[in-house]
């Protein structure tokens, strides 16, 4: 992890399995914090309460927007319109993977991290992401 709870503190990321945290799969940004895996850790929780398209943006532990829509890109936005100061540095969490539409909105705010079922195999969405 990059660092503990605050940034002079050191940590570590334990994992026994693929369970959890253990199987997600860092696809490009920097390292995790512990912080952002307690964001992460909310937002899945919340966004996988869900059966239709959502979207959870948490900043700091706090939900500071949520909703549901049409698809996964129309949920975030819907979410980050919440609030959207806050929004600016959260965490997102999604329920559905990540299209070339999610990957274009995810895109249009700077966020510190993404949790999702899954992203697309195709070159579009991914040089979009990255």
């Amino acid at each position: 992890l990059r660092y503990g709870e605050n940034p002079h503190q050191g940590a570590a990321w334990y994992a026994i399995g693929a369970h959890g945290f253990g199987g997600a799969v860092v696809h490009q940004g920097k390292e995790l914090s512990f912080t952002n895996l307690l964001d992460l850790d909310a937002a899945a929780r919340i966004a996988l309460e869900f059966t239709e398209p959502a979207a959870v943006v948490i900043k700091h532990t706090n939900p500071c927007g949520v909703a549901t829509g049409s698809s996964a890109a129309d949920a975030y936005v819907r979410a980050r319109e919440a609030d959207p100061l806050s929004a600016f540095g959260g965490i997102v969490g999604l329920n559905r993977p990540i299209d070339l539409e999610t990957a274009q909105a995810l895109v249009s705010t700077f966020i510190e991290a993404v949790i999702a079922p899954g992203v697309s195999a195709d070159e579009e969405t991914r040089a979009v992401l990255a």
